[in-house]
């Protein structure tokens, strides 16, 4: 975002810190289940799922499964919704969409697409910022940050090499 002036509002300890608290509220939420999938929403809400699945692996025995959801942001009906993992992959196991930030809901309404088609026994919703300008019906069930903000500001995470950063312009 050139020419804005951007705040940080997570540094990377702190978005490490909320990732391992949602990777012990998944857990209690599914650890009767002896399989769990994350399907991250590329590309940032995939790198955060990859951090999920890992903290998730640290806590429990279950197998994890991690796959990637691609979504047109800016244009989700004109694209089509790619899941990058075979049906059978995710039938019969819990599955947790991960996505960096939930503002409208219109990009995660979309992602939920190709579960439609698929046996799962509950689908739940993770992201590291909830904005709560809902215009969608999609309400996350693990949430890093609620966070109060305008329809004009715009919250980014980052990730470049190891690190994480949330900015709000």
């Amino acid at each position: 975002m050139a020419n804005t002036q951007a705040t940080r509002i997570l540094t990377d300890k702190q978005i490490r810190q909320k990732i391992e608290r949602i990777a012990f509220e998944i857990y209690e939420e599914n650890h009767a289940y002896e399989e769990i999938a994350f399907v991250g929403v590329a590309p940032t809400g995939y790198h955060l799922a990859e951090a999920l699945s890992g903290e998730y692996k640290k806590i429990s025995r279950q197998a994890v499964g991690l796959y990637e959801i691609e979504v047109d942001k800016q244009a989700p009906v004109c694209g089509d919704v790619q899941l990058k993992a075979a049906p059978e992959l995710l039938s019969n196991r819990p599955v947790v969409l991960v996505d960096d930030v939930l503002n409208t809901g219109r990009t995660l309404i979309y992602a939920l697409q190709p579960f439609y088609r698929i046996a799962i026994p509950k689908l739940q919703i993770a992201v590291l910022v909830y904005r709560d300008h809902k215009l969608f019906p999609v309400v996350p069930d693990f949430v890093g940050l609620s966070l109060s903000t305008t329809l004009q500001n715009h919250v980014e995470v980052k990730k470049e090499g190891s690190l994480w950063a949330c900015y709000l312009y």
